[in-house]
Parts: C-alpha cells; sequence; structure tokens
C-alpha cells in the first residue's frame, strides 16, 4: 500500500507521458499498478499545448538558478530519444499566479525526463521539475516529487539508471528515497556547477513501491558522513573514486550540527 499522501496526489492529478510514438509503444502505460497515463505523441499538434506548458515550468523552476531549457533541447534530446513524464491537475487546484498563464484545463505541477543510455541498457535522468519548491504550503502536494520519478521509472521500464545533481541539491532526498546511489564522480568539471556528482541507482517496480510506503528511508549501518558543502572533500573523494574506490549514499541526508551530510558505505572492489 502506498502512504496517503500519494495517493491524495494521484486523486487530483492526471499522469501523461510525452514521446515519439515508437517508443511509447514500449512503455507501461499503467505504473505500477497505480494510474493510466495519457500518451502524447511529441510529433502531433494535440501535444503542444502541454509541451508548452512544460517548457515555462522549467524556466519557472530552474530559471533563477541559470539551468532553464529551451523548447528544442526538451524535443531533441528528451522526447524523441527517450520521453518526458508528468502530472498535470485542473487549473482551479493552483493560485492563479502558478498557473503557468491558463486559466482553465490541465496544468503540469511536475515532470521528469530521462534518456537511453547505451551503457547497461539504462536510462539517464535529465530532469525532475515540480511546483512544490515555490507553491504557497496550503498549495503544496507533499510527496509530489518522490512520486513523479517512481512512476516515471515504472513507466519507461528503467531498471539500471544514471543521474547527476548538486551536492547541496533537495533532489538527492528524493533520489535516495528511491534507491542507493552509487557515486561514479565527487566532482564533476564538465558541469556548469562541477560541485556535482554522478551517480548510478538499480530500480525496480519493488523498489519505488516501498519508496512509496511514508517511511523514511534511512541508511544503516553507514561507513562514514560525508559533507555535502565541503568541495574539497568532494575533490578528494573524486580522487578516490578514480583510483577505483567505490562509494554508495546509501540512505537520505542527515542534518548533523546544522550542517549537512551524506551517510556512504565503500563498496568492497
Amino acid at each position: 500500500m502506498i502512504h496517503s499522501r500519494y495517493e491524495r496526489i494521484l486523486e487530483k492529478s492526471r499522469p501523461f507521458v510525452i514521446s515519439y510514438e515508437k517508443n511509447i509503444e514500449q512503455f507501461n502505460l499503467n505504473p505500477l499498478n497505480l494510474i493510466m497515463v495519457e500518451p502524447l505523441d511529441c510529433l502531433r499538434s494535440e501535444s503542444t499545448h502541454m509541451f508548452d506548458l512544460l517548457v515555462k515550468l522549467d524556466h519557472f523552476t530552474f530559471g533563477d538558478q541559470g539551468m532553464a531549457s529551451e523548447k528544442w533541447v526538451f524535443l531533441d534530446c528528451g522526447a524523441i530519444p527517450g520521453a518526458i513524464f508528468g502530472l498535470s491537475v485542473e487549473a482551479k487546484e493552483l493560485p492563479p499566479e502558478y498557473r503557468l498563464g491558463v486559466d482553465d484545463g490541465q496544468v503540469p505541477i511536475s515532470f521528469y525526463i530521462g534518456i537511453p543510455t547505451y551503457m547497461d541498457k539504462g536510462w539517464f535522468g535529465h530532469n525532475l521539475s515540480s511546483l512544490n519548491r515555490s507553491l504557497p504550503s496550503e498549495h503544496r502536494f507533499n510527496g509530489l516529487g518522490v512520486l513523479t520519478k517512481a512512476l516515471a521509472m515504472s513507466c519507461f521500464g528503467v531498471k539500471a539508471f544514471y543521474g547527476a545533481t548538486q551536492w547541496n541539491s533537495s533532489a538527492i532526498h528524493i533520489h535516495s528515497q528511491l534507491a542507493d546511489m552509487e557515486l561514479l564522480s565527487g566532482y564533476t568539471p564538465n558541469h556548469t556547477y562541477p560541485n556535482s556528482f554522478v551517480y548510478r541507482s538499480q530500480y525496480s517496480d519493488e523498489k519505488m513501491l516501498r519508496a512509496l510506503d511514508g517511511k523514511r528511508r534511512l541508511a544503516e549501518r553507514a561507513d562514514l558522513y560525508h559533507p555535502s558543502g565541503n568541495e574539497n572533500a568532494n575533490l578528494e573523494l573524486h580522487g578516490k573514486i578514480l583510483n577505483g574506490e567505490r562509494f554508495i549514499l546509501c540512505g537520505r541526508p542527515e542534518l548533523r550540527g546544522g550542517k549537512m551530510f551524506h551517510p556512504m558505505k565503500r563498496l568492497r572492489c
């Protein structure tokens, strides 16, 4: 059973997936056996209105960080090779200033972009975006990020997953709720924000459902607690990874003494 906060979101929202029709044929349109997904072909005009709203949502949530994507990126790097999974609600469920310029109909409140990769026949997560970061507390959809990514992974059929995120990102709470994250880098010099890390996780529908049970996924028997905001510590960690040492983030970040730390385990090579 999933937690009631996720059930409330599913009751109010309408899931959709935007991709090329030949990709959609391979997707699970009843992810986690929880809800049916509306497929939208990115090459048909019927998807244009929602596509444009997703671009607006991306600029609304990431524009202040300088990480918003242009419309062509959504198509060329997301919808054609991979997919965009999202949740939308009726405009009346949102305050007027958060309706992305529309007064009625469906408005996206979250989306996740996944792109297939050569390695492991896996997927790379390009972007997780939601309105929750900006919405007033009384209008927030608690658990929206975790639910969106869990449903997207089931819809796409993801088993091996890769992602990149910043050490100070609140999204780590979402990613680490779903599964352990093996670090492929501790510092990423070719990222716009090099104080980021690249990771790999193993997913399954069983793991996604466990992540939605309402229990906070805490670390068990961590070997160390890594300081998230210390760039020198991240550079040192990166050097160890390049020299063959292996580490996994094994639980959600923890606040200790006013600072955020990431529980880690060393993998025996």
